[in-house]
């Protein structure tokens, strides 16, 4: 199996976790792809790749979850753009 299957099963034993402590209506799952896939990563039909400028290496999808979300935008999409850097506890 790939790695975003494996995403997709970890995640979800993370939510699951957090529904059987009554914690996942307090909390924003933000889930982000660093970037492009290096070198000879597939990143078609964007040009470049991680490291570069260009779309390959600066386009990648994300998505928001969790019980914040409020439910009329649940199961929704945006083409919006924003910006994730690096997040570090404090």
């Amino acid at each position: 199996m790939g790695m975003l299957w494996d995403s997709d099963v970890y995640i979800g034993a993370i939510a699951n976790e957090l529904k059987a402590k009554g914690m996942y209506d307090q909390t924003l799952i933000v889930y982000s792809a660093d970037n492009g896939g290096p070198g000879l990563g597939l990143n078609y039909p964007m040009r470049g790749e991680k490291h570069t400028n260009w779309n390959g290496g600066m386009r990648a999808a994300a998505f928001v979850s969790g019980g914040l979300i409020p439910p009329s935008l649940r199961g929704t999409s945006s083409v919006i753009n924003c910006h994730i850097v690096d997040w570090y506890a404090d």
